[in-house]
């Protein structure tokens, strides 16, 4: 897992997505890490706001 922390922090699978990829990373408590890790579709840079 700690190979895979940072595809799971700042990926767009999250937890789910990562296990199904990666059949060595799993959860104990799956909804717990579902809730935590959810999947992200944008990160701060990916978009602009204009003022």
């Amino acid at each position: 897992m700690p190979d895979h922390l940072a595809a799971l922090l700042f990926g767009p699978h999250g937890i789910e997505g990562l296990t199904r990829i990666r059949p060595d990373v799993y959860s104990a408590d799956e909804e717990l890490f579902q809730a935590l890790f959810p999947p992200l579709t944008a990160d701060v840079l990916s978009y602009y706001l204009p003022y």
